[in-house]
């Protein structure tokens, strides 16, 4: 199987990028920058031939993640790129990620760029929109729940959280 995968520097997308490499599929990343270029992404789409495409790579989800214009970039127009890219070339599916933050009463601007990330990935044909909620593993970032509650207990500090949060928790485990 052949694979392209947008985000595979990221937690979700790392451990993703390589379960499907040990799996032995052709996996073929797609960094964050190239996302910019139509061109670029229809060439590689052309010469490689995907028979799934997952596009993961984000920016937003972060606290400290503010800049509306790199928000927009990252969760709209990247992710319209390579929907429009692919068309050029069949696949068995296109698998854009979102969030479960979409379904938050109170949204912020990262949550609001992905719910119009679905919107236009519904536009195209083979297209599903995935949501994870609070994704736990290997390689977490500090600055993610799970660490930071049991930096919280190791060191007896306190620590403010939603007391009836809505969350699912998945670990990276892969098999395709």
């Amino acid at each position: 199987m052949k694979v392209l995968i947008s985000g595979s520097t990221g937690f979700i997308g790392g451990h993703l990028f390589r379960a499907l490499e040990q799996l032995g599929h052709t996996v073929v990343p797609i960094y964050n920058e190239k996302l910019l270029s139509l061109p670029y992404l229809e060439g590689v789409i052309s010469e490689v031939k995907p028979d799934y495409i997952f596009h993961l790579a984000t920016y937003g989800n972060m606290y400290n993640h503010k800049d509306i214009k790199k928000i927009l970039e990252a969760n709209i127009i990247k992710t319209y790129n390579f929907l429009q890219a692919s068309q050029k070339t069949s696949y068995r599916a296109f698998i854009n990620f979102s969030t479960s933050s979409v379904l938050l009463p109170t949204q912020t601007n990262y949550s609001k760029s992905k719910k119009a990330s679905e919107l236009i990935a519904e536009l195209f044909p083979n297209t599903v929109s995935i949501r994870p909620s609070t994704v736990i593993g290997i390689g977490e970032r500090t600055e993610h729940l799970i660490p930071k509650l049991i930096r919280s207990c190791l060191h007896q500090e306190e620590m403010s959280f939603v007391a009836e949060p809505t969350h699912d928790f998945i670990s990276p485990v892969i098999v395709i």
